[in-house]
């Protein structure tokens, strides 16, 4: 399966000109999936400590109509995040799959785990989703999905990998300083589920916006980081042998009974 991972500028006068560099490099690389960081389309809303509601409608508005945009990408299944307000009016946080056969997007896992500190005050913006972690086919490959850090809590990643994920896949807006740390999360996660971990972040030049840190990365079920993202660099691409994760299922640790 053919992947791309990016990091996507969070400066909202640089939305549309990352989106049209997205679009030129995908006409190069006919991707099967392409990945994109959490909540991509509107500022990052967490990084200030008092909630606005007109803000976060704005924002669910904002990502609606560049979900509409994703059809003219040349891949046939995008996976992003979006602000989101649900029959209940309760605001969300929740990933989709758009699928560019039909031109439709699918929700597929709300985020339940929220942070809630400096920049990050995304319990005062929002609630935890259902709590339901659930593989999903991406065609007919199965893949799992964490927002964020969703992925810190491991047993999550077991319970994919004895499900059988081939890949899990990571949506992230996280800071500079924790880059190592993700990083250290991604393989982990790789490692604990038996599948490949990819993820992509929102990224600013340091000191403008909110602290976002980029680098979206590659990482084999082994725990061996293939490839990642840089500000020079911000969009990957590999083709992925998936019978990689099918046989990491019968190796130390994943093994392993309970």
């Amino acid at each position: 399966m053919k992947i791309t991972v990016c990091q996507i500028d969070n400066i909202p006068q640089s939305f549309e000109k990352c989106l049209l560099n997205l679009q030129a490099y995908l006409l190069s690389q006919h991707t099967d999936l392409l990945l994109l960081p959490e909540m991509p389309f509107s500022e990052w809303l967490p990084k200030d400590k008092n909630f606005s509601e007109n803000k976060w409608k704005n924002a669910v508005d904002e990502h609606m109509d560049r979900i509409k945009f994703l059809s003219k990408l040349n891949a046939k299944y995008i996976i992003g995040t979006r602000p989101a307000i649900d029959k209940n009016g309760k605001f969300l946080n929740i990933a989709f799959l758009h699928d560019s056969n039909i031109n439709k997007i699918f929700s597929i896992h709300e985020k339940y785990y929220l942070p809630n500190d400096e920049g990050f005050w995304e319990a005062t913006w929002y609630s935890k989703g259902s709590g339901k972690f659930i593989p999903f086919h991406i065609g007919t490959t199965l893949a799992g999905l964490q927002i964020c850090t969703d992925m810190w809590f491991f047993h999550h990643a077991r319970e994919f990998g004895k499900k059988h994920i081939e890949i899990l896949c990571v949506p992230r807006a996280t800071p500079y300083a924790s880059l190592k740390k993700w990083t250290i999360g991604g393989k982990s996660a790789a490692i604990v589920s038996g599948s490949f971990c990819i993820s992509s972040n929102l990224y600013n030049p340091p000191g403008i916006g909110a602290d976002l840190g980029g680098i979206g990365w590659i990482i084999s079920p082994e725990g061996e980081i293939l490839n990642s993202t840089n500000p020079n660099r911000p969009f990957i691409t590999m083709d992925l042998n998936l019978e990689e994760s099918r046989k990491a299922k019968k190796t130390y640790p994943r093994y392993v009974e309970e």
